[in-house]
């Protein structure tokens, strides 16, 4: 896949992908950690969440209005340049790694966010869905309100992600695009 908001799939082993998107946020480093490490920051863009922030120790993301809920470990830590945890897959297959990396540059900072799948057939869904999620990231570091998890919330997010498959489903590698959509259940 092309360009920086698209994000790249690349192939690192026998039905192993790594999907990696990269951003710059024109917010200090710490903001953006905050918004990655913080259950309220995280509930802003990603999911209602709890986690012990250090190696070893758990990350649970939750989306009630979908049905999904994710158990992870952390399995590194750098705060704030690096945060990595255990993803594990809807089918209850080996778990995926999703590896979030900060840098920090003059007027903001860079993420790298690596997702290394084990199974192709999730590529079309989990990548149009960091596409999607990532859009709401800057706006979720800065916010001094919280937003509440709701069911139009998650269907308007679902609905975008609809849009950003249709792009990512001509890219992907063919045993990946010939994949179906996971349907969100309502």
């Amino acid at each position: 896949m092309a360009g920086e908001a698209d994000g790249t799939v690349t192939k690192a082993g026998e039905g192993v992908y790594d999907l990696r998107f990269e951003r710059r946020y024109g917010l200090p480093i710490d903001t953006v950690w905050a918004a990655l490490t913080e259950p309220a920051r995280l509930a802003d863009w990603l999911a209602l969440a709890t986690l012990d922030l250090r190696v070893g120790g758990a990350i649970v993301l939750d989306w009630p209005e979908m049905g999904d809920r994710l158990d992870g470990v952390i399995v590194a830590l750098d705060p704030p340049r690096l945060l990595a945890f255990t993803w594990s897959e809807p089918d209850g297959a080996p778990g995926s790694v999703v590896r979030w990396e900060l840098r920090e540059e003059p007027d903001g900072c860079r993420l790298l966010m690596t997702h290394t799948l084990v199974r192709s057939g999730y590529l079309l869904d989990v990548g149009s869905g960091w596409h999607t999620i990532l859009e709401d990231l800057p706006g979720a570091a800065v916010r001094r309100q919280p937003r509440p998890w709701t069911t139009e919330r998650a269907r308007a997010g679902r609905a975008r992600q609809r849009v950003h498959a249709d792009r990512y489903r001509a890219r992907l590698p063919r045993e990946a695009s010939e994949v179906a959509w996971v349907e969100w259940k309502d």
